[in-house]
């Protein structure tokens, strides 16, 4: 496994059918929930109708799969309304009733969250068995309306090979920006498989002009300042045959703010 994981929008914007999910705040149409939870920029958010301790969203995902990740964009727009820690649970199932369930399960605060910022909420766990039928839930001590910018569950896409050193993170300072002046960088990784580019042909680069991905440093060797995590979109891509089977992947990064 690389050091650097790249995450996208798997259970969710990938999954066959939405079987449930909590009914929205009058600003917010239904197709919201397709565009600003799974997709678009970090002020693009989704919001609950009303005041509640709960709120969940389950999916039919068409196969089963093994999700080891869980991010929350701007978690901190839920931990700062909450009056104590908030919980996490991901639940995994054989149907959709959800009658039997292997559950992962967290607290966070304030403290816990990472990316520039510190404003995301990245946990990974292991499940050991596939399953097609998955459910997300916040709980929260305080009623209030739940805001979330975006969730993305899934597996991992691992290139199996790092980018080559040193990797270049700059910032703009002179552009004006709303809420802070976000990283750009460029990445190259070197002896990816046919494969390997097929799978993030068809999960990641297809969909970059809507939906940004996250890069996940498990060991702090790529991203600057320990941040952790960084939500970005990709900017652009090329993928060049360097030798029969392998191939140079280089992909330019603009944070999502």
């Amino acid at each position: 496994m690389a050091n650097l994981l790249i995450g996208y929008s798997q259970i969710g914007f990938l999954s066959a059918s939405e079987l449930s999910a909590p009914s929205l705040d009058t600003d917010y149409s239904s197709g919201y929930v397709a565009r600003n939870l799974y997709g678009g920029g970090r002020p693009e958010t989704v919001r609950i109708a009303s005041a509640a301790t709960s709120s969940t969203w389950s999916w039919d995902h068409g196969s089963a799969v093994q999700p080891e990740y869980l991010f929350i964009a701007r978690a901190d727009l839920i931990r700062r309304g909450d009056s104590a820690a908030s919980t996490w649970t991901v639940d995994g199932s054989a149907s959709n009733t959800f009658g039997t369930v292997d559950t992962k399960t967290g607290i966070f605060n304030v403290a816990d969250l990472k990316g520039p910022r510190s404003e995301d909420l990245i946990t990974t766990f292991t499940y050991s068995t596939a399953f097609q039928y998955w459910r997300f839930k916040v709980t929260t001590t305080a009623s209030f309306k739940h805001e979330y910018s975006k969730m993305f569950l899934g597996s991992w896409l691992d290139l199996v090979r790092d980018p080559i050193y040193p990797a270049r993170f700059t910032r703009e300072a002179t552009v004006p920006m709303p809420r802070a002046v976000p990283w750009s960088f460029s990445l190259e990784w070197r002896g990816i498989t046919d494969a390997t580019v097929q799978t993030l042909s068809d999960r990641v680069l297809k969909y970059r002009d809507v939906n940004p991905v996250i890069l996940y440093d498990t060991n702090d060797l790529v991203l600057p300042n320990t941040m952790k995590v960084i939500h970005a979109f990709i900017t652009d891509a090329e993928v060049t045959p360097e030798w029969p089977g392998t191939n140079r992947v280089q992909m330019s990064f603009l944070e999502a703010i």
